[in-house]
């Protein structure tokens, strides 16, 4: 990725090599926050003996109503498939979650969050919330939506890439 500003003599506003600049841009802005947000909430995981991926699982599987198949875990964390198997074995080890048969399907299982794993969340979400919302403070409830919808249009588009099988250079 290269930076810099639509002044140059080859990129007017509005031309192609301006846009790959401002894309550029916001790549780099979105990564920068990312990072920095994770460096905030990683004390919060430490001191309750977890990590940012076994949280997200955790988080997934109590918003999915604490019973999901991992293909929908997958779907609702932010996790590789690959990844989503070493979780939910940690977590099991933990005893934050267990996985059942499924009943409706006998070829699958479900992962189901345990009390001990609700307790690990109520335990953990506080301290979490508080530091969001105070990394959050300075934009308006309508940015937050605003810039939650704008990602929500760029993971859909990533999507579409993965689906469509578009390789990375």
């Amino acid at each position: 990725m290269s930076g810099g500003t639509c002044s140059s003599s080859r990129s007017t506003p509005g031309s192609p090599g301006c846009t790959t600049i401002r894309a550029t841009a916001a790549v780099l802005a979105i990564l920068k926050t990312a990072s920095w947000l994770l460096d905030e909430v990683q004390p919060v995981f430490a001191e309750h003996h977890i990590t940012a991926s076994r949280f997200d699982a955790l988080e997934a599987l109590s918003r999915r109503g604490g019973r999901a198949r991992p293909a929908e875990l997958r779907d609702a964390a932010h996790l590789p498939a690959q990844t989503l198997t070493g979780v939910l074995d940690q977590l099991a080890a933990a005893g934050f979650v267990r996985r059942l048969p499924n009943p409706a399907d006998r070829r699958s299982i479900l992962v189901e969050l345990t009390a001990a794993g609700q307790a690990a969340l109520d335990r953990i979400c506080p301290p979490l919330i508080e530091i969001e919302e105070d990394c959050m403070a300075t934009l308006s409830d309508a940015e937050l939506l605003r810039i939650t919808g704008l990602l929500a249009r760029v993971q859909a588009r990533i999507a579409q890439r993965r689906a469509a099988g578009i390789a990375t250079p």
